[in-house]
């Protein structure tokens, strides 16, 4: 075994590549590297036949040399099939308190060439160990127990609804963390829970591509109705990807942590390495979709409809900020004729007409946008450009989903941003002289998954990445911050508010424990949606993960769904938009967040109570909002029946004090409250309505003597 030494650890490394063991050399605390023992398998391509071939350390075609470096290790891989010897080298090197494994030196022959490696261990754990747990942000997030959970592998790749975060994961005893990351869209962490109890993480890093690589593997197949695309294309049968693939474990020492919050510790290490939001603008605005129609359902929301949800929403909020986005702005609603935006859904009636509403919006503090989208391409648009289309492994025009029964078509997004992007954003702003300061593109952070095999210019999901990346920074250079749909790690920094953070209460493995990982990972440095007001449930979950409201809203959505989203998510989460998750605890059923304020959330999913706690006041209980104003003023608002008792309003007011609570927008007498003797005020509020109590109020006694 070959040991590399880091300031705080020691790794030890197998003959073949690979770790065995993990080591704080303070005391002893250690980690596995490969406990179950598994193989690492190189897959290659044969140009001559069109074959994938496999091969693993335990077939005796590999030969591994050692080669020690100053405080690495190389290991020399060298493979001999069908007449051709090929191999590449693996090293591995000290990083700071970590390991970094790069995949280089590719030497490959005329036919047979080298396409991905995957290494079967890089840290892992055993049941054996009763500390010692792997999390894993996928559904946002799961703990592991490999005492506890069934067998299984995974390949983590990414996928906005399951696996956004998928690029790091984090395994840790009571005094040591390891945290695994890939650096690149191409590349893909690995993890597997074995029978013997035992869990570990790797890597599966690429060199490249062939036409056994499906571009989208849910593509649906080729339809020969479709003349825009009954010809094969010219493409690459391979390409090679452009530099060394890498993956890293860095290693963390600390403090003995429970068995059950320990996975915060490396959480919060990827968070803190990640950059910050580049806009501060969605502070205190509330975002949500307005869903103008679509071809089943042409008229779902009108203009004037749209006016009156956003003046409806200001007077119930005291003009609180919104920004929403209108989906299905062009031809006939929804995502007709991408990317042709430029004719206008009737059911806006015009451009002046929607221009006048979108100034008049902004007298109620409400900046209305679009819904548009970058990604869909369909044959019947006026823009329609077959060039733009990825071209699949079979030398066909990429095909997504059928939307509102027309086949979309994806745009090859290094294409479209080098040579389409920048005039569209123009012609948009130039159509639509009324946008201001944000704007909405669905799928662009959510479908990072597809390989280009155009003849010529190939690209893989790196160069995807970076293509959207781009297009987010040319409608910054135009004054317009973009937003997108899916939350996901390697977004962070580039997007300041996104649509959705998915977090699907599903296993990934059986038996593994719902954790809210995401938040450590994303809140403070994103702000994110992704959840619905329907149930109080729901509301709970928003709150433990920091999420925002999230629904396309029309005429028919009942006002209370707004309002509830406003008073019970987006209040309460505005005020801790910035802060950092720092600690998390479960107790009889209650899950705690705590953040570096001190402010913290509880939710029983349960009984559906929760309390949120920000400054040391109890700003929501169970379906209860209380939120100090500003101007010194209290807004109390009820949003579902209480399961058990009305909460109690702590006024810190004198016992007989009476207050009034004044209607917000609507049309119903003022309530009158007195303090009782502890200090408080039962709830009993009309739901659905926010409340203003100016806190000036006296003692009803006092009161009384001054009249006398």
């Amino acid at each position: 075994m070959f040991t590399i030494k880091t300031p705080q650890f020691e790794a030890g490394l197998s003959q073949r590549p690979g770790v065995e063991i993990l080591r704080r050399r303070k005391e002893g605390t250690a980690l596995l590297g490969n406990p179950a023992g598994e193989p690492n398998v190189w897959t290659l391509y044969d140009r001559e036949t069109g074959e994938v071939l496999t091969v693993s350390d335990g077939d005796g075609a590999v030969d591994y040399a050692c080669t020690p470096l100053a405080n690495g290790l190389l290991w020399r891989c060298t493979l001999s099939l069908r007449g051709e010897t090929v191999g590449a080298d693996l090293r591995v090197e000290a990083q700071g308190d970590g390991l970094r494994f790069s995949w280089e030196n590719f030497r490959e022959g005329d036919r047979v060439v080298l396409v991905s490696l995957r290494l079967g261990g890089l840290a892992g754990i055993s049941a054996e160990d009763k500390n010692a747990r792997m999390a894993l942000p996928s559904h946002g997030g799961r703990l592991i127990d490999p005492g506890r959970c069934g067998p299984g592998k995974t390949d983590h790749r990414y996928n906005w609804i399951l696996d956004s975060f998928g690029s790091a994961a984090v395994l840790y005893t009571d005094r040591m963390t390891a945290v695994a990351r890939i650096h690149r869209m191409d590349d893909q962490l690995t993890s597997q829970v074995s029978a013997g109890h035992t869990a570990q993480v790797g890597a599966l890093l690429r060199h490249r591509y062939t036409v056994q690589d499906p571009s989208y593997r849910r593509a649906n197949g080729r339809d020969p109705r479709n003349v825009e695309d009954a010809e094969a294309l010219p493409i690459e049968q391979d390409f090679a990807l452009p530099g060394a693939p890498f993956v890293t474990v860095e290693l963390l020492a600390h403090e003995p942590v429970s068995p059950e919050s320990g996975w915060v510790v490396g959480a919060k290490h990827v968070r803190d390495s990640l950059p910050g939001k580049p806009s501060d603008f969605y502070r205190g605005r509330m975002v949500y979709k307005i869903f103008v129609g679509m071809p089943s359902r042409p008229k779902a929301t009108t203009l004037a409809q749209i006016r009156q949800i956003v003046f409806d929403f200001a007077r119930r909020t005291g003009n609180a900020g919104q920004v929403p986005y209108l989906v299905g702005f062009q031809h006939r609603g929804h995502d007709t004729a991408y990317p042709d935006v430029f004719t206008l859904n009737p059911t806006l009636e015009s451009i002046e007409a929607l221009g006048k509403l979108f100034a008049d919006a902004r007298s109620v503090n409400c900046t209305l946008s679009f819904h548009d989208n970058f990604d869909d391409a369909y044959a019947d648009s006026p823009s329609w450009c077959a060039e733009d289309i990825s071209r699949d492994n079979s030398g066909h025009l990429l095909r997504g989903g059928v939307w509102n029964g027309a086949q979309a078509y994806w745009n090859s997004m290094p294409f479209y941003a080098r040579h389409r992007a920048a005039e569209r954003i123009r012609r948009t702003m130039e159509t639509y002289p009324f946008l201001q300061d944000t704007y909405h593109l669905d799928v662009l952070t959510a479908s990072v998954f597809r390989i280009d095999f155009r003849a010529g210019s190939p690209s893989g999901r790196e160069a995807d990445l970076a293509a959207r990346r781009e297009i987010a920074a040319m409608f910054r250079e135009q004054g317009l911050d973009l937003t997108s749909e899916a939350c996901g790690l390697p977004f962070v920094g580039d997007f300041s508010y996104f649509w959705h953070m998915q977090r699907v209460p599903r296993s990934l493995y059986p038996g593994d424990r719902r954790i809210p990982m995401v938040t450590f990972l994303a809140h403070g440095k994103a702000d994110y949606a992704g959840t619905h007001t329907d149930t109080p449930r729901n509301i709970l979950d928003g709150l433990l993960y920091g999420g925002f409201y999230c629904n396309d809203v029309t005429a028919e959505t009942p006002m209370k769904e707004l309002t509830d989203a406003y008073f019970m998510v987006q209040a309460p989460l505005d005020a801790l938009r910035d802060d950092f998750a720092e600690d998390y605890f479960e107790a009889e059923g209650r899950k705690t967040v705590r953040y570096a304020s001190g402010a913290e959330v509880t939710v029983d999913f349960e009984s559906e109570e929760c309390t949120v706690v920000i400054g040391g006041k109890t700003v929501i209980e169970n379906g209860c909002a209380m939120l100090p104003q500003p101007d010194g003023s209290v807004v109390l608002y009820r949003a579902w029946e209480e399961p058990y008792e009305p909460v109690r309003w702590r006024t810190g007011l004198p016992a007989g004090t009476e207050l009034v609570a004044v209607p917000m927008g609507v049309d119903l007498p003022q309530e009158r409250l007195t303090v009782d003797a502890d200090g408080a005020v039962p709830l009993e509020l009309p739901m659905g309505v926010g409340y203003r109590v100016q806190m000036e109020g006296r003692a009803a006694n006092a009161d009384k003597e001054e009249k006398a």
